[in-house]
């Protein structure tokens, strides 16, 4: 696994970008992406000293991702459900993609449990991360369907449903963007001491 930080993300951002439109092509997010609003998006990254971007590769590429912000240094939409927080005690996790082949192997616990020790080591009481909610009855949901939601459990994140943010992007099959639910998931440190 290597780590990187800051400007050296840089270097990765076209995989990344294309990496992410492949992995949320899949339910429930069903994004119809672009390579040049994935440079965009994740450019942040590399403006930011602090922020993570945690990595396996192989001889095909990636094998999986985990990317994390300090919240203050991330774009607003990201920061309104928290505005009557202190931002400066929080990180935010982006994502943690696995490649198809590479999953419920331990490599999803593996990057996360690697990304929160480093923001854990560098005093942020708070992680947030988030997710889509498509329902329960989304017709594209798939019969054998895997939430992420036991990881998330499992290092201590516990849904937060007053925090919901609404975001857009053009599903897969449609001509437009449409807005969707993006419901947050919390992390406190000083809880799971």
């Amino acid at each position: 696994m290597n780590i990187l930080r800051g400007c050296d993300i840089s270097s990765e951002i076209d995989l990344l970008g294309r990496f992410r439109i492949a992995n949320f092509r899949e339910y429930p997010y069903l994004y119809d992406g672009c390579l040049e609003y994935e440079k965009v998006y994740l450019a942040r990254y590399s403006r930011c000293a602090e922020s993570i971007l945690a990595l396996i590769k192989d001889e095909q590429g990636i094998v999986g991702v985990c990317t994390a912000i300090p919240l203050k240094d991330d774009d607003l939409e990201f920061q309104q459900p928290f505005l009557n927080d202190q931002l400066n005690d929080i990180f935010y996790i982006g994502e943690i993609l696995l490649r198809p082949n590479a999953r419920n192997r331990g490599l999803g616990s593996q990057l996360l449990s690697t990304v929160l020790n480093i923001i854990d080591a560098e005093g942020y009481s708070k992680t947030a991360l988030c997710a889509v909610d498509r329902g329960k009855n989304h017709p594209e949901r798939p019969e054998h369907y895997w939430s992420p939601d036991l990881l998330w459990k499992k290092f201590g994140f516990v849904k937060d449903e007053t925090r919901i943010a609404y975001y857009h992007w053009k599903d897969i099959g449609n001509q437009n963007e449409t807005e969707k639910p993006m419901i947050f998931w919390m992390r406190n440190r000083s809880l799971l001491i």
